[in-house]
């Protein structure tokens, strides 16, 4: 009798310890993650809260309104688009995981719209002002990414729609670039996207834990399948690029310590559409932009040139 009760206990312990998991790695509220974006970015640059006030401010200087849309499983998805008054070409902009669309594009989002280029910043599925109750890495949020391009293609029919994004966001539009998308829809930037989110998972929990738990991302993955209503273990976006529909800038930071940069590449290697590879010398993730922006913009802007 002992022993049974022993037995239960434990039981209930890894259950518990797997749910915490999937909470910690899914849920919009743990705010725990959130904070350590900030202290990453705050440590690269002391003055980085004035600096991206700044550069908000500067942002806001352009014509902007707020939109809201349902996404298919009718949760409310929330973003700012940024009017430059003077093209028709505009670039819509997915953030990574824990991130926010200020925090990750207010730089960029500034320089195209300098450029003449209308932006539209998102806020992904269980962020910020968007609805949602967790993060399915890719498997939702490529369909969130499908109903913006109608909103927008649908609104501005003779507008060119061109798809940036960044880390969680990249991996969701390379997974969105194999969906039949209006013909609106010219190109797609992946900048420091993920191969395998079930790869990209392990790495995640290592850093979160640091040491490994045999068998837990896969009791994890039955959370997922219950609540997210989500098989990471199907999402494979390597092995779906050869059903990509769109052209491909894809960039990574050679020294990004969160994605590998061998992901990109494998990308790259597995996409059959037009395609183009840009390694940041120097950047860690997600930091391509501020490492090198010359390089980057010059980049963008000249794929986007060849693709419109």
């Amino acid at each position: 009798m002992i022993v049974l009760w022993i037995l239960i206990i434990l039981l209930g312990l890894a259950l518990c310890i797997v749910y915490i998991d999937f909470r910690i790695t899914a849920s919009r509220n743990y705010s725990w993650i959130d904070h350590q974006s900030d202290h990453v970015l705050k440590r690269e640059n002391k003055n980085y809260t004035h600096e991206l006030n700044q550069i908000m401010e500067n942002l806001f200087c352009y014509p902007y309104e707020e939109i809201e849309i349902k996404a298919k499983d009718q949760i409310t998805l929330h973003g700012y688009l940024f009017l430059s008054g003077q093209s028709k070409q505009t670039i819509l902009c997915f953030h990574g995981y824990r991130f926010n669309c200020f925090k990750e594009y207010a730089h960029l989002a500034k320089s195209l719209l300098d450029q003449s280029f209308n932006v539209l910043l998102v806020d992904m599925r269980a962020h910020q002002k968007s609805g949602g109750r967790y993060i399915t890495f890719g498997n939702k949020e490529q369909d969130d990414i499908s109903c913006w391009i109608e909103y927008m293609a649908d609104r501005f029919p003779d507008y060119q729609l061109y798809l940036h994004g960044t880390s969680m966001g990249a991996s969701s539009v390379l997974l969105c670039s194999t969906h039949h998308l209006p013909i609106q829809v010219k190109a797609a930037v992946a900048d420091c996207g993920y191969s395998s989110i079930w790869d990209i998972l392990t790495l995640l929990h290592h850093k979160i834990f640091h040491f490994h738990v045999p068998g837990l991302l896969y009791l994890s993955n039955l959370c997922f399948r219950i609540f997210a209503h989500t098989d990471l273990r199907q999402l494979d976006i390597a092995s779906q690029l050869k059903d990509a529909k769109l052209p491909v800038l894809f960039i990574h930071g050679s020294q990004d310590r969160l994605v590998p940069v061998k992901m990109s590449k494998m990308n790259f290697q597995a996409c059959t559409s037009d395609k183009q590879l840009l390694i940041i010398e120097g950047a860690d993730h997600g930091r391509s932009f501020k490492t090198n922006p010359d390089l980057y913009l010059h980049t963008l802007l000249d794929f986007i040139s060849h693709h419109h």
